[in-house]
């Protein structure tokens, strides 16, 4: 199936290969992430996720996660190329703390979206997520997230064994089976921040807007980075914000690599993709860090192609 947004995508199901969960344990392991993460981990109960970032101690962020907690177990979900990396960088301070952080390799992680995505999980009999008051549920071991942007989809986190049964069982159901972009899409979509292991310890946080999903706390007191993290937010030591494009090219521009930004008859470089993908009907759609002072009448090229045209998505998605 090819790639589409929230608007026009049928129901559909993907396994989330390019993700990774990790599993912290431990008597510590809630004051320890306490002390590593922007947000306040006191907030996660056993019915909703949390949005975080992890920073080093100059504030650039090296990774961004979906936390959730399980009993006295906490998982974190991230870019599978950036996992190794920051677990490495999580566990240099742990010396000292009765804490345990690994990869997860039991669990699978599967993506359902789509038209009617809740409604066809609800005829497998799976309970989700209460709308009106939660947003993650655990059931028969198997954990069930449902994120609401761009629209309400669904993340399965569970046994190879209990994924794959699900899997057939929403084949049968009429689901298409799709690669992992197309939840690449949807985050973009929704304007969840993607950090791959390139774009490791980049940016602050607000760079990337994490602040707009609710991923930073700026009272839950000292955490790693966090004075940069607090200066950037009250004293405008950040000009920088995530934004969407959308538009035509030959080729995807580099993760890690700037756009091109047309002023008149001149060009300059700016701006430092995330994440791009290509849609069903062959537009380029894009994730970037961008000056915060650009409009959306501003034009942007991919480098590699002269002859390409990005604009700025609204928060309307939807429209385009």
């Amino acid at each position: 199936m090819n790639i589409q947004l929230a608007n026009t995508l049928p129901c559909c199901f993907m396994s989330l290969k390019h993700w990774q969960l990790v599993k912290v344990t431990g008597q510590d392991a809630l004051s320890y992430l306490q002390g590593q993460f922007t947000q306040d981990l006191n907030k996660l109960t056993e019915i909703d996720f949390l949005f975080s970032g992890h920073c080093d101690p100059t504030g650039k962020i090296l990774s961004n996660m979906l936390v959730y907690k399980q009993h006295e177990t906490y998982y974190y979900l991230e870019r599978r190329s950036v996992a190794e990396q920051q677990v490495a960088d999580l566990k240099k301070y742990a010396v000292f703390s009765k804490v345990v952080i690994e990869i997860d390799h039991g669990q699978q992680l599967l993506g359902v979206a789509g038209e009617q995505a809740g409604a066809m999980l609800q005829q497998l009999n799976l309970t989700l997520p209460d709308e009106a008051s939660q947003t993650m549920i655990h059931q028969d071991n198997l954990t069930i997230i449902r994120l609401a942007k761009p629209a309400a989809r669904f993340l399965l986190i569970g046994e190879s064994t209990h994924i794959a049964m699900i899997s057939q069982q929403l084949i049968a159901q009429g689901a298409q089976p799709t690669e992992d972009n197309q939840w690449l899409a949807l985050d973009i979509e929704a304007s969840y921040p993607l950090i791959d292991a390139i774009n490791f310890a980049q940016f602050l946080p607000q760079a990337m807007s994490l602040e707009k999903i609710d991923g930073i706390s700026f009272d839950k007191g000292c955490y790693r980075g966090q004075e940069m993290v607090a200066r950037a937010q009250f004293r405008g030591a950040n000009k920088r914000a995530l934004f969407s494009l959308i538009g035509t090219s030959s080729v995807l521009p580099p993760i890690g690599e700037g756009l091109v930004l047309i002023l008149g008859e001149h060009q300059r470089e700016s701006g430092h993709v995330l994440a791009a993908v290509r849609l069903a009907d062959d537009r380029l759609f894009v994730q970037a860090i961008l000056n915060r002072d650009i409009t959306l009448s501003d034009q942007f090229k991919v480098k590699q192609d002269p002859d390409s045209q990005l604009t700025i998505v609204s928060d309307d998605v939807s429209a385009v």
